[in-house]
């Protein structure tokens, strides 16, 4: 996968049943798109502003 998760995340994403399947699959697949999501709305906010700014332009 490459990517550097929580430890333990990416414990509960090594866990196996004794059948040796993932034990978690989809709560571990949560917890990736949970990471990935951003945690400030800086970028959307300075998106809008350059657009106020082009808009104002005319």
């Amino acid at each position: 996968m490459g990517m550097t998760l929580d430890p333990f995340w990416a414990g509960k994403g090594e866990m196996k049943t004794p059948l040796q399947k993932p034990r978690f699959p989809q709560l571990f697949q949560l917890a990736i798109a949970a990471m990935t999501l951003p945690h400030s709305n800086a970028d959307p906010e300075r998106c809008f502003s350059v657009l106020k700014k082009i808009q104002l332009d005319d």
